[in-house]
């Protein structure tokens, strides 16, 4: 959990903060993300969802974005990180069209509150 707060890279999503509520037996989790303007990549993808088309160029530079972040995740971060839950979603856009990947991942399989 703590590690999210201390990951930070250009490519990774800034987490501003988290709240963790229970309800019985069930929890509630919610991460708060620094706002990124131009949503996430799927919505870009999916033609149903009707955003701005992107063209090559941008395609190019958001993979190449998501890759960094995956790669400072993997080989840079303390400790070191699976994202475990990559997809076009995770992938956040800011207002330059810049990729910044998100880590929702590091709280899969968080099941008690601590």
């Amino acid at each position: 959990m703590l590690m999210s707060g201390n990951a930070h890279h250009f490519h990774l999503v800034p987490l501003v903060g988290y709240c963790i509520e229970s309800y019985g037996n069930d929890l509630e989790r919610l991460l708060v993300y620094e706002y990124m303007p131009n949503g996430n990549l799927r919505e870009h993808l999916n033609q149903s969802l009707r955003k701005e088309s992107l063209d090559w160029e941008v395609r190019l530079k958001i993979a190449l974005g998501a890759a960094r972040g995956l790669e400072y995740l993997h080989e840079s971060a303390n400790p070191r990180v699976l994202h475990r839950d990559f997809k076009s979603s995770n992938i956040l856009l800011d207002s330059n069209w810049r990729a910044k990947v998100g880590l929702s991942c590091l709280f899969h399989g968080f099941n008690r509150i601590e």
